[in-house]
């Protein structure tokens, strides 16, 4: 989860009347995006409002396709040794509240 952008208020010395919180989630194969969402929903409380612009399932993308080795290929040349294996890839699921 990223936390990337807050907004409220008109000043540093006022109370804001509304904020606004973005928050990128990617998510694992498998794992149950609405399940996520009512937890999420059920921590903020009823006076919040999530606001969903992007419900991608996860992705995963094996280490064995072509892709993936020339990125490794390259990855080692430019660092002088092979990279070490990376978790399984994930798209983006964003939810901003």
């Amino acid at each position: 989860m990223n936390v990337g952008t807050f907004e409220g208020g008109q000043g540093v010395n006022m109370v804001p009347d509304a904020a606004s919180v973005g928050v990128d989630i990617r998510t694992l194969p498998g794992m149950d995006h609405q399940a996520l969402l009512d937890r999420i929903g059920k921590l903020l409380g009823e006076e919040t409002k999530l606001d969903v612009f992007s419900d991608m399932p996860a992705v995963w993308t094996s280490p064995k396709t072509n892709g993936c080795k020339a990125c490794s290929r390259s990855a080692g040349a430019i660092s002088a040794r092979s990279p070490s294996r990376a978790p399984r890839r994930t798209t983006p699921t964003r939810a901003t509240c």
